[in-house]
């Protein structure tokens, strides 16, 4: 998977380069504690790089920086890179002078985005207790190139500078780069503050974590064009969904690697991560548990020698961290490192790891081939995404592209848009029938609905129509009126409100087939409801409450409805027979917003079998993101305005 988070460029860079570095920090050399009666003096900067022996926590530039982009953040890609040159370029500046980037009158609130790449536990598990070095260089290898490579697409995707001249936009494409740092170990996370009012950085502490590979890679917030600008990345494109892309990119080229060392790959249940099965399930387990006592150890540590955490620096606590770490290490097992530590864990459960290199010859596919496996997993894939959304963007077909070239195999960024194009062209396979597919743009993005959800929208339009425009199941004037009276409430303290409360109560109560009722929360739906309720039930009628979730269902009780239900136990009851409804009944639907108009064209197929009335009341605001709105659009288009106050 590939995961993301933006850095601050207000934020202190060198906390981020320790959290980068796993704490390698220098000494300050007046820091004593008392340990076992005795002072103590810290580690030593020497003694904490031992400590990871073998691990590469320097940190590495971007392969094939351009020029370009290392002349405008001052980077020289011939040196490794240095602790003040990474905290100036976290902060937005440049990594030689420390000056502010170029290219923008105003500053950068955003400095990067760390990316970071981690493969299954299998994997790092694979790589960690490898038989021979040599083996563990070559998984580290197949990691790293698929990092890479995933990075270069992550690249052109968001290398794109916003540009504006003379009243009209447009995109620039530049180069970008990064720096990207390998760890070993997936360790707690608590927030540093460097004194009492430093800044705060969320960092890994260290304490003894599970083995978990991953790298990350800090993006900067730069991008050079070949006009000479400065942009910033397009932050835009990076999103939950993009990060799946990126994700399913990475774990593409992983499987690629790693199939030509002759280790056998497969695929997990969900179709998205490259596993080892040659790893047993219990080794996975043992090491995922994290240690979330490092906090309550620290602080513990610093008042038993009469320390105040809250007033020390960054660099204070880390060594006060790494000192708790040594303190339970050597409290609870024999070894001097972590490395030490997990071999024993997994000797108590006794796990022996030899290798994962087999003599097993990976039968490669052809191109076409390839295309067409990868295609027949995507579409799966986004035949379930449509089973809940309506519309989805059109970055979901390369997002499933990329899970279908996991198990296919891939040759290159341009396989995504292939097997994308593939989707678009044929179409995907929903409920038997092979449905194709309508783009349009909202709200910046091309999003992506299918003809069958296009007929479904089409049929509960319809249904809604019909059922607004019919005279069965509306209360009398007399019968509202009365039901009003008996309810108490007052609707002349406010005027102006109390008017418009009334008028909704009215029409909701005279609607025919179909009343609808949208307003915003707070707006008081309970207390419109309260006297129809009363006034249904004085008329005879079994009124019955639904909503999506139970919780919004039993809200309906403070209206007077006993009988409520959450929208899917709604429907298998109606379709087993367990609930009857009929002329004689009201179905009241609360938050008609967050249900689909699949689900809506249900009970419009039912109404017309069964004959009920049906009421729908929703807050426009409270859309969800799935199907945002689509239900409450149609019945805006297409009911009568004395339907719906």
């Amino acid at each position: 998977m590939i995961t993301y988070r933006k850095l601050s460029a207000a934020g202190a860079g060198k906390l981020i380069v320790a959290y980068l570095r796993e704490h390698q920090l220098e000494p300050e050399k007046d820091v004593r504690f008392e340990r076992n009666g005795e002072k103590s003096q810290f580690e030593t900067g020497d003694r904490l790089n031992s400590y990871y022996t073998g691990r590469d926590a320097r940190g590495s530039w971007a392969p094939d920086m351009s020029e370009r982009i290392a002349s405008e953040l001052g980077i020289d890609v011939t040196t490794r890179p240095t602790d003040e040159a990474l905290a100036r370029l976290f902060e937005g500046k440049r990594a030689d002078t420390g000056e502010k980037w170029a290219g923008t009158h105003a500053t950068r609130e955003i400095s990067g985005i760390d990316f970071t790449a981690a493969p299954d536990k299998s994997v790092t598990l694979a790589a960690e207790f490898a038989s021979t070095k040599a083996e563990q260089a070559l998984i580290w290898s197949a990691i790293h190139q698929a990092n890479d490579r995933a990075m270069a697409f992550i690249a052109k995707e968001v290398g794109i500078a916003r540009r504006g001249k003379g009243g009209v936009s447009y995109n620039e494409a530049g180069d970008v780069g990064w720096v990207s740092f390998r760890h070993y170990t997936a360790r707690p996370v608590m927030k540093i503050q460097d004194g009492a009012k430093g800044p705060t950085a969320a960092v890994e502490v260290l304490v003894p974590g599970d083995p978990q590979a991953h790298i990350h890679n800090i993006m900067f917030n730069a991008v050079a064009t070949e006009s000479g600008h400065l942009g910033s990345l397009d932050s835009k494109r990076v999103t939950r969904m993009t990060s799946h892309m990126f994700g399913g990119y990475f774990q593409a080229e992983l499987a690629s690697e790693l199939r030509k060392l002759g280790i056998r790959v497969d695929v997990d249940a969900r179709g998205k991560a490259v596993v080892l099965n040659g790893i047993p399930e219990e080794a996975r387990e043992l090491f995922s548990k994290r240690s979330k006592q490092a906090e309550r150890m620290a602080k513990a540590f610093v008042k038993r020698q009469g320390g105040d955490w809250k007033a020390m620096s960054a660099e204070q606590k880390f060594k006060i961290l790494h000192q708790a770490n040594l303190t339970y290490r050597s409290n609870k097992y024999t070894g001097r490192n972590e490395r030490d530590i997990w071999r024993e864990e997994a000797d108590e459960i006794g796990w022996h790891h030899d290798t994962v290199l087999t003599d097993e010859k990976t039968v490669l596919l052809s191109q076409a081939e390839r295309f067409e496996k990868a295609y027949g997993i995507a579409a799966k894939m986004l035949a379930d995404e449509f089973r809940t959304a309506a519309v989805v963007d059109r970055d979901a077909f390369r997002t499933h592209a990329a899970h279908g070239l996991i198990a296919s195999g891939i040759e290159g960024m341009e396989d995504v848009e292939r097997v994308a194009d593939l989707i678009q062209e044929r179409g995907i396979e929903i409920n038997g029938e092979q449905v194709r597919f309508l783009e349009r743009e909202q709200d910046g993005r091309l999003r992506v609905a299918t003809s069958a959800q296009l007929a479904l929208e089409k049929d509960m339009a319809r249904l809604a129509g019909l059922s607004s425009r019919t005279r069965d199941g509306a209360l009398s004037d007399e019968q509202i009126a009365a039901a009003v009276a008996r309810s108490g409430l007052d609707f002349t303290r406010e005027p102006a409100h109390g008017a418009a409360q009334l008028a909704a109560i009215n029409a909701l109560g005279q609607a025919g087939g179909l009343g609808f009722l949208i307003g915003v929360a707070g707006s008081g739906k309970t207390t419109l409801l309260k006297p129809l309720v009363d006034a249904w039930q004085e008329d005879g009628r079994t009124v019955i409450g639904a909503a999506i979730a139970w919780r919004q269902a039993d809200a309906l009780k403070d209206a007077g409805i006993t009988q409520t239900y959450a929208m899917t136990p709604l429907l298998d009851g109606l379709a087993q027979g367990k609930i009857e409804l009929d002329r004689q009944s009201v179905l009241v639907l609360d938050e008609v917003s967050q249900v689909s108009p699949r689900q809506l064209l249900e009970i419009l197929q039912l109404q017309q079998e069964k004959g009920f009335a049906l009421r729908v009341v929703g807050d426009r605001e409270q859309a969800q993101a799935i199907e945002a709105g689509d239900a409450v659009e149609l019945l805006l288009r297409v009911m009568p305005k004395e339907a719906r106050p």
